[in-house]
């Protein structure tokens, strides 16, 4: 069965095409392997991988528009009755710190960055045991 548009829906439909279009006329996506290190580098440092992550979307989105921002992850509450999700918040002033510290402008030690690295990993492994634990921030 082939479906059947009136001409209004068909011009709704280009139009959206148009627009779509031309807001991402501009976007560009590229496929990056980096294969320097991964989770287990990441462990060997005492960090979790998930914060790494974390932290990584946190920093672009600071060096592209000079704020960090809420973003959302789920986390399990499967170990309560009926336990679905739990919405952890990864945006902290440690994540902002380490951006900042990151941020070319800045002008921080080795030691200062491998400082706030751990305190930014720390702060997301708590805020993920507290979403575990139906503590979270948004339901």
């Amino acid at each position: 069965v082939d479906p059947v548009y009136s001409d209004s829906i068909l011009g709704q439909l280009e139009k959206a095409k148009s627009q779509y279009e031309a807001a991402n006329s501009g976007s560009k996506v590229v496929d990056f392997n980096f294969g320097g290190f991964g989770k287990s580098a990441i462990k060997k440092f005492g960090m979790s991988p998930d914060s790494v992550s974390q932290l990584i979307f946190q920093m672009g989105y600071w060096r592209t528009h000079g704020e960090c921002v809420g973003t959302y992850e789920s986390g399990s509450t499967a170990h309560y009755r009926s336990g679905r999700t739990e919405t952890i918040r990864s945006c902290s002033t440690e994540t902002k710190n380490c951006s900042v510290a990151f941020d070319h402008d800045h002008q921080a030690s080795l030691s200062e960055i491998v400082d706030l690295l751990k305190k930014t990993s720390s702060k997301h492994v708590s805020l993920c045991k507290e979403a575990a634990q139906g503590e979270g921030f948004d339901r």
